[in-house]
Parts: C-alpha cells; structure tokens; sequence
C-alpha cells in the first residue's frame, strides 16, 4: 500500500502528507480536520473507479498542486495544499483565483 495516495474523506487533505501517516492501526486522523479515515484495503479504488475520481479532483490554478475543499467567507472555496492559493468556480464553471 505504499504506493496508494491516501486522501480524507473530510476535508480532501492528502493523508500520505502528514507526519507520521500510517495504515497499520487500519485509520488515521487527519492533521488538518480531524476527521477519522478508515484507511484499509477495503477503501483502495480500482482502476475504472480511480480514472472517474482523477476526473473529479482539482487542481490548482496556479502552480498546479491538489486543492482541498475548504468554507470561505462566501461558501465553498478550493485551497491549495502545495501554494496556499484560494480558488473558487465562477459562473462559467472556471477554478479561478485572485492574485
């Protein structure tokens, strides 16, 4: 399972990030939100399920990194873990950002 990119299913953080990220007690409490993720084979996607989740994830409009679903003043916002940059879908459906 090492290979396997871990994300929770809270707030979207990559697990594999956080210090001391382990699969061995089978869950691992997110750093970022506390959530509990059950972290088992049992949550491993297969391929056709991952092609349809790697349609569905984010990236950052700036420098390209995972961004995680956050609440901002104004309701959903995207915030990258990579660069910090905030994001948000306009009316034409477009991740955009301020600088």
């Amino acid at each position: 399972m090492n290979d396997i990119v871990w994300y929770c299913d809270g707030c979207d953080a990559e697990l594999n990030r956080q210090t001391g990220f382990t699969t061995a007690t089978g869950t691992w409490t997110c750093a970022k939100c506390g959530y509990e993720n059950d972290v088992t084979d049992d949550n491993i996607l297969s391929e056709a399920e991952a092609e349809v989740m790697a349609d569905l994830q984010t990236e950052c409009p700036k420098c390209g990194g995972h961004m995680c679903i956050g609440e901002g003043y104004s309701g959903t916002v995207y915030v990258c873990e990579d660069c910090g940059c905030e994001a948000w879908y306009n009316d034409y459906g477009l991740l955009i950002y301020e600088e």
